[in-house]
């Protein structure tokens, strides 16, 4: 059962009144119409986990936190990349139980994330259930969306070409420092349940041979399978 306290309920109220947050789900308003997590398009398993996180009700990890040191040298040891949240997540979910993390102390979730007006699917990590760790996510994201209104930029190519670039400089840097390392990135909320990674792939893949027109994937910057343009511009420039 989703429960909310003061504090996020306010954030939510100022931040993202488009988003109304009850107790069993989660209703989206948008131009594109309106959304329901869980409902048949936006399915959840496990429903009786239900939980939501954004950046009002996570934490830092800071180094007073049991096993910081511990988890900061995994996060920052894993190969994370934009586009594969499942494999983000075995990894640092595999990687903290190897290095001696208690696994009562972990939960892996699937669910949507939301940014924009659609949820997109997704999965992450919770540590202790108030530190968030999501390898798929860049606060490059954050400082674009600053960058671009400060500068005025309209044009969409433009606008991916300057995240792109500064998703290239965030991966030079530790993952600690460039992702959601327990607080959750302002630009994202998530609502979810435990489930491990691998069943959210084949709930993902399972739900687009259903619905291949599935209103998060058919739209301008998404291709078959998921990937936006952003994306795909970031890993054709790595590969250069």
């Amino acid at each position: 059962m989703i429960q909310l306290d003061t504090v996020t309920q306010e954030f939510l109220a100022q931040y993202a009144p488009y988003l109304k947050v009850r107790k069993d789900k989660i209703m989206i308003k948008s131009r594109g119409g309106n959304v329901t997590v869980p409902s048949k398009l936006y399915p959840l398993t496990n429903k009786r986990t239900i939980a939501f996180f954004c950046f009002a009700n996570t934490k830092p990890l800071t180094p007073e936190v049991e096993h910081y040191e511990t988890i900061k040298r995994v996060f920052d040891e894993q190969e994370l990349m934009t586009g594969y949240c499942y494999r983000n997540t075995e990894r640092v979910y595999a990687g903290l139980l190897e290095a001696g993390i208690p696994q009562e102390d972990l939960k892996t979730y699937v669910g949507w994330m939301l940014s924009g007006s659609r949820p997109v699917h997704h999965c992450w990590l919770v540590y202790k259930d108030e530190y968030l760790f999501d390898g798929s996510t860049f606060i490059a994201d954050l400082q674009a969306r600053e960058i671009i209104h400060e500068q005025k930029i309209t044009d969409m190519q433009e606008q991916r070409e300057l995240l792109t670039e500064l998703m290239i400089e965030n991966m030079k840097q530790p993952n600690s420092e460039t992702r959601a390392f327990g607080k959750a990135l302002p630009t994202y909320e998530y609502v979810g349940t435990v489930c491990i990674p691998n069943d959210g792939r084949k709930i993902y893949n399972e739900l687009i041979d259903a619905h291949p027109n599935h209103p998060s994937y058919n739209q301008a910057g998404q291709n078959p399978h998921g990937a936006s343009k952003t994306q795909e511009m970031l890993y054709s420039k790595l590969k250069k």
